[in-house]
């Protein structure tokens, strides 16, 4: 396992490094000194990036398959929009050699041609994202994860944006935010019915023992209530 304190860790994007280390079982991130922290849904981001390395623990705290699942739903769809805006070059990028060959032998429609249309580029797309999924090997990252860590280019490098792109840019923007909204929600959600699950069956219990004291009264009662709704 691994152990950060006082690391000065404050984005979800350095936790992406994580994922070039061979194996890992623990990790421990300390508040202090670690300001990412702070962010609500740090947990599920990791467990989410690090989603091939099946974490057992989180800061000595038991990662359980609720927590696997919940992490899965709020940042799959981030990981498959990124996913749609790399053409079939950076999508091959992402795959170390190896995979990258095995991917292209799985794949008899990816062929590297010019002046292709639109059309052909997303079926070829489509064709590489296919066989990665057939034949990834188990322990190793699936294509919608590691997009979330591609190395975008320098400000000063980045060339001019067209009006189109600016749309697409755009348009990004507004799917991750209302992704981000969507997970926050969510979580808040999930807080609030963490607080009032207890009393919630606490109550059911207290009223399912009442009702079997009283067993006849229930279903005089019950009986009762059925016949004023068909009458």
């Amino acid at each position: 396992g691994l152990t950060f304190s006082f690391s000065s860790i404050s984005s979800l994007k350095q936790l992406n490094a994580l994922s070039s280390i061979r194996r890992l079982d623990f990790l421990t991130l300390s508040p202090e000194g670690n300001p990412v922290t702070n962010f609500s849904l740090w947990k599920y981001y990791l467990l989410y990036r690090l989603s091939h390395f099946n974490l057992r623990k989180i800061n000595d705290v038991d990662v359980t398959m609720t927590d696997t699942i919940l992490a899965e739903q709020l940042f799959s769809s981030l990981g498959n929009v990124t996913l749609q805006q790399f053409d079939v070059s950076r999508l091959l990028y992402l795959l170390p050699d190896v995979r990258r060959k095995q991917v292209l032998s799985h794949c008899d429609s990816v062929e590297q041609k010019k002046n292709i249309s639109l059309k052909q580029a997303e079926e070829r797309k489509k064709a590489v994202i296919s066989a990665e999924q057939k034949n990834r090997p188990s322990g190793t990252e699936a294509l919608s994860v590691s997009a979330l860590a591609y190395p975008h280019l320098q400000p000063a490098a980045r060339p001019k944006t067209s009006t189109s792109n600016r749309c697409a840019l755009s348009t990004c923007q507004q799917l991750v935010d209302e992704v981000v909204g969507s997970a926050i929600t969510r979580h808040s959600k999930l807080q609030a019915l963490e607080k009032i699950w207890s009393g919630v069956l606490r109550d059911t219990v207290r009223t399912a023992i009442s009702d079997f004291r009283s067993l006849d009264s229930t279903v005089e009662g019950a009986l009762s209530l059925v016949q004023d709704q068909t009458g």
